[in-house]
């Protein structure tokens, strides 16, 4: 009990507990960040009237109580930030009016339950730093209203189920540093509404489509990239013609922001047309590829703050990254300076980039922000 909750008073005046209007019967705990320790009582389950269950960023350890499945009225049941362990109950999937699951950042293990697809009215979904294996269920397709899918740093493997391109509400895919396998399912790539995907650090195959830019009209996020040092032959591979459809195609989003391609085996020419991608661009990162060509020699709404390293990268003839040319263009450096030298000397050139427009600048960390796992430390490293 909080040392503010007095019992000579009517529990509807206890701090983070609202009643309904017409009775005393508790609607809502709000208990974040408060300190709290211990399990999660089971008795929480007489609360017939509560809609939102908020433990988050405490301590509170032990199972998530299976009994919390006879809360019909629960519309949001948010974990997140303590030290929970063992599955996620089958029986919240009895609470149909579930809109809200928020358990990401606990100890919690065993598989995601098929039955959780019965949820048709759940709107946001994240598990992420977890201990969940097994599979995606090819169930959580059935969820139409899902707006925020989040299974990221778990060690969920399989594919990605073809079901979740049904998602049509779906605005955030972030499946990153799992153990997927297998190709990347087209209809992902049909979710018009999607503005931000992510599937780095796994171990999928594919291709981009060339009409991404098409298919994915809102798209503020594209992240696919690899670890260098783990790369194998199951990455993302293309041609020359496939690139120039697809960043022929990019150029229709025109609030794309950030597009993480590193450490795949992209192949070909990149084509002048990624001059042409968004004016709200920051990051760009095609490092460890295998990509040649002539890249674009102005960009005049970006100025370059940060640099990464990858992909070999040639100083002669026209095979240069576009970031040696902005480096040269702006700060009147080349690779081959001397400030570079320990770089260049082990082969890597620059192909990973942050970009600021005038637009932009200032702006990064406002408004809707992009949880981009560790691939992007690994594309950037400051200049002086």
């Amino acid at each position: 009990m909080l040392s503010g909750w007095n019992i000579s008073y009517s529990h509807c005046t206890w701090f983070g507990i609202n009643c309904t209007s017409s009775t005393t019967k508790v609607q809502s705990l709000h208990l974040s960040s408060l300190g709290l320790f211990g399990i999660i009582p089971p008795s929480f389950s007489n609360l017939t009237s509560l809609k939102t269950l908020d433990p988050s960023n405490n301590s509170f350890f032990g199972q998530i109580p299976s009994e919390l499945g006879h809360l019909t009225s629960l519309q949001h049941i948010i974990l997140l930030g303590n030290i929970i362990n063992g599955t996620i109950p089958i029986s919240l999937s009895h609470c149909r009016r579930l809109e809200s699951i928020m358990f990401q950042n606990n100890k919690l293990t065993g598989h995601l339950s098929h039955e959780l697809g019965r949820l048709h009215r759940l709107k946001f979904l994240d598990v992420s730093m977890n201990n969940l294996t097994g599979v995606i269920p090819s169930t959580f397709g059935n969820l139409s209203t899902l707006t925020i899918l989040n299974i990221a740093r778990t060690q969920i493997s399989g594919k990605i189920p073809n079901e979740l391109g049904r998602l049509h509400n779906l605005v955030t895919l972030q499946l990153s540093e799992n153990q997927l396998s297998a190709e990347i399912p087209i209809s992902i790539f049909n979710i018009s509404s999607l503005k931000f995907l992510s599937l780095t650090l796994n171990r999928l195959v594919g291709k981009l489509p060339s009409n991404i830019g098409l298919t994915l009209p809102k798209n503020k996020g594209t992240l696919l990239g690899q670890q260098s040092s783990g790369r194998t032959n199951t990455n993302l591979s293309s041609t020359t013609k496939l690139n120039f459809q697809v960043f022929d195609s990019l150029t229709n989003c025109t609030l794309l922001r950030k597009i993480l391609l590193n450490s795949n085996q992209l192949a070909g020419e990149l084509p002048p047309s990624v001059a042409n991608l968004s004016v709200n661009l920051q990051h760009f990162c095609v490092s460890d590829n295998f990509l040649t060509g002539s890249f674009p020699q102005t960009l005049e709404r970006n100025t370059v703050i940060k640099y990464g390293l990858g992909g070999k990268a040639s100083t002669s003839g026209d095979v240069y990254s576009f970031g040696i040319l902005l480096l040269e263009m702006i700060i009147a450096k080349k690779p081959t300076d001397g400030i570079f030298q320990e770089e260049v000397a082990g082969g890597e050139g620059y192909a990973c980039w942050e970009l600021v427009s005038a637009e932009t600048s200032g702006t990064e960390g406002k408004g809707e922000g992009f949880s981009t796992g560790r691939v992007e430390e690994d594309c950037a490293v400051e200049l002086d």
